[in-house]
Parts: structure tokens; C-alpha cells; sequence
């Protein structure tokens, strides 16, 4: 919405000339018709003005109440179908759709107006497709809760969409940035240690030059990072060649870094999927363990070479202010994951287990749809941040 605004106040001053026009017309027409007319045609126009507004101001009280009205009633009524012996999960699937239908409004209006105000396609592909995460999230999860037995198909789309929204992001970053060409030339101008890993991973990670500068003395002289080169001994400055190599390596680091977990995401799905499911416990023996190892460790690294790209490039970036995009990201795809895992935690622990006999809800089935229904509570949120 930010990004609409800026575009907007953009084609403000063409539509201030285009209306400058009309403007000088009406007001010689008011000269013609004298002092009393011009006073009344003033006075209609700000009661008009006034109006408009205060209409404005009203709709959005009005909005905001039947929002709040909802919310409260959600819990009140779900208290009341359990009070009456409502079994759990028709009840956790009447909120959670209520909490859908609250969702997919708020969503969808951000989805329509960049649609609507399509100034800048390049860039604007990219929000639109983040943006679809909000609706398909709690959608699927809302599908998944209700029809509980094909939740891993479900999953399954979500865990790919999900994936696709990380590497959208990332290419969302760069195109705000004019492209792969113009972030060369950004980093032209970049000290070293704006593309240096943070320490201890500039031993492991960084080239071998960047290895010698952590490793060597650093010393200050009161100028700051920037003659911080200059310092160094001749042998260990960079040519042009090396500064080259040295932005090509950072630049395939933070993409290569935020696209292996693309590929892991979708080659773990469609692996689940087509063993019809994998059943969640952490013993050495089971495929399950190493999965998880693997996903977290890809994960933590993407997130890593996430926030990398964006401290290099935060100045150039601030007036876009992508944070808010960056941390509802990192959020919903990064949270919900850790969420699910410590769910399956507490069901291996028979912390989450079924009670009633006569049900066909399995603990691995109560463990997923406490995590779909999570999920749907939890993009309302998203959708409001967004």
C-alpha cells in the first residue's frame, strides 16, 4: 500500500496541470458572475468537501466496530457451541472460517488496488504475489481443517506456494534496487564490509580475501569504516578484478542462499506427498529426523542470506521501506514452520492425543488441524500487517 501511495503522490502534479485548466475557466466564470456568487459557490464546495469527509470517517468507525464486534464474537459463540456439546472440530473449523472470511476481504484489497494502480509492473508482479500468500494460507488451512484426511495434498500446495514466495521476495528486493546490473554498480561504491559475512562466518564463508582482512589487525583513526581500506597493507587492498569477484561471489551467495531452500522446500513436499505422508517422530531410524534437520538448516542459512542482501543494501532501500514486507515474511513462512515443528514435539511427547474413542481423528490428525486452525488465526494478522 506504501508502495500505491508513493505512485499516487507521483502522478499528483500531472493531474494538478491537467486540472489547472478547468480551475482558471471556473474562476472567470465566478468574476463574471460577481461577489455574491463566487461567496456561495466557495461555501457549497467546502460544506461538499466536509461532507465527503466526514462520510469517510464515519465508514471507517463503522468498519473498524464491526470488526472488533466480530472478533469478540467469534470466541463468545464457539464458547457457547461447546457449552452445548458441539464436537471440538466443527467448532474449530466454524472459527477458523470466520477468521478466513475476515481474512480474505483485507487481503484481497491490497491484491485489487496494485492491480488497479499499475504503475510499475516490474515490481509490482512481485508484491502481488506475495500478497496471494495471505488468502491461499488461510484458505488451504480452512480446506485442510474441514477435510481433514486430505490435509497432506493441502500441505502440500501450501508448502510450494510457500517457497515460491521466498524466492519472489528476493527478486521483489532487486528489482526495487533497478535490476542485477544496477546492484553491480551499487556495490561499486560499497566498502568491503558491507559485503562481508557476519564473524564466524567470514572465516568459513567469506573469499580468501575477505578471510585476510578478518584475519589481519584492524586499526582506526578516528575516519570510521571508510578508510578503513586505505589502512590495510598494500598487499591485501583490492583491484578492480577482486572487487568485481568480490561482488559477484555476495550477490550469488544471497541468491544461491535464499533459492537452495526453494529447491529443498518443494523436493521435501513433493517427497511427503508421494509417500502418502511421513509419520512425525524423531527417532534415528526414521526418514523424518533427517528431514527436519535438513529443512531447519536450510531454512536458518536462507533467512541468513535474507537479512545479508538487505543489510547491504539498507540505505538504498529505506525509501521503499520493505521491513514490514521482510519481517510479515520471515513471519508467516518462517514462525509457522517452527510452530508445526513444535506441535509434532508435543504429539510425540502424547501431549497432543485423542480422547474420544468413537472419533476418526487421529493424533497426527488433532496435530495438524491445531496448526491449520492456527494458521487461520494467525493471517488475519498478516493481512492487517500487510
Amino acid at each position: 500500500m506504501a508502495l500505491i501511495a508513493r505512485f499516487e503522490r507521483a502522478e499528483e502534479p500531472k493531474a494538478a496541470e491537467s486540472a489547472n485548466v478547468p480551475e482558471q475557466k471556473a474562476r472567470e466564470v465566478d468574476v463574471e458572475d460577481g461577489p455574491e456568487e463566487t461567496q456561495s459557490c466557495t461555501i457549497c464546495t467546502d460544506m461538499a468537501t466536509s461532507a465527503q469527509t466526514a462520510m469517510r470517517k464515519a465508514a471507517e468507525v463503522l468498519a473498524t466496530l464491526t470488526f472488533i464486534g466480530m472478533l469478540v464474537a467469534i470466541p463468545l459463540y464457539s464458547y457457547d457451541l461447546a457449552k452445548h456439546g458441539t464436537r471440538s472440530h466443527l467448532i474449530a473449523w466454524f472459527s477458523a472460517g470466520a477468521f478466513t472470511l475476515l481474512t480474505f476481504p483485507i487481503s484481497m484489497h491490497g491484491i485489487v488496488s496494485h492491480l488497479t494502480h499499475w504503475y510499475l509492473p516490474s515490481v509490482q508482479k512481485y508484491v502481488v504475489r506475495i500478497l496471494w500468500m495471505v488468502p491461499i494460507y488461510s484458505v488451504e488451512s480452512w480446506l485442510s481443517l474441514r477435510f481433514h484426511k486430505l490435509n497432506l495434498y493441502f500441505e502440500t500446495m501450501r508448502d510450494m506456494y510457500e517457497a515460491y514466495v521466498i524466492y519472489s521476495f528476493l527478486y521483489y528486493l532487486i528489482e526495487l534496487l533497478g535490476g542485477e546490473k544496477e546492484l553491480y554498480r551499487i556495490l561499486l561504491g560499497k566498502a568491503p564490509h558491507h559485503t562481508e559475512h557476519a564473524w564466524p562466518l567470514n572465516l568459513i564463508c567469506g573469499s580468501r580475501s575477505q578471510r585476510k582482512m578478518a584475519e589481519s589487525p584492524r586499526e582506526s583513526n578516528g575516519e570510521g569504516d571508510q578508510s578503513r581500506e586505505g589502512l590495510l597493507p598494500s598487499k591485501l587492498r583490492e583491484s578492480s578484478w577482486a572487487r568485481y569477484r568480490r561482488n559477484r561471489d555476495f550477490l550469488s551467495t544471497c541468491k544461491f542462499g535464499c533459492l537452495q531452500y526453494v529447491i529443498i522446500k518443494v523436493l521435501f513436499a513433493l517427497m511427503t506427498c508421494i509417500l502418502g505422508g511421513l509419520k512425525s517422530n524423531f527417532r534415528l531410524s526414521n526418514v523424518y529426523l533427517y528431514m527436519t534437520v535438513v529443512s531447519n538448516f536450510s531454512q536458518t542459512w536462507a533467512l541468513y542470506c535474507m537479512v545479508l542482501f538487505y543489510h547491504c543494501f539498507k540505505d538504498e532501500l529505506a525509501k521503499w521501506r520493505p521491513i514490514g514486507k521482510f519481517l510479515c515474511v520471515k513471519a508467516v513462512v518462517f514462525f509457522t514452520w517452527w510452530q508445526a515443528l513444535c506441535i509434532e514435539i508435543l504429539r510425540a511427547n502424547d501431549l497432543i492425543k485423542t480422547t474420544d474413542s468413537a472419533s476418526d481423528w487421529t493424533s497426527e490428525d488433532i496435530a495438524s488441524g491445531l496448526q491449520d486452525w492456527l494458521i487461520c488465526i494467525e493471517m488475519l494478522g498478516a493481512a492487517l500487517a500487510h
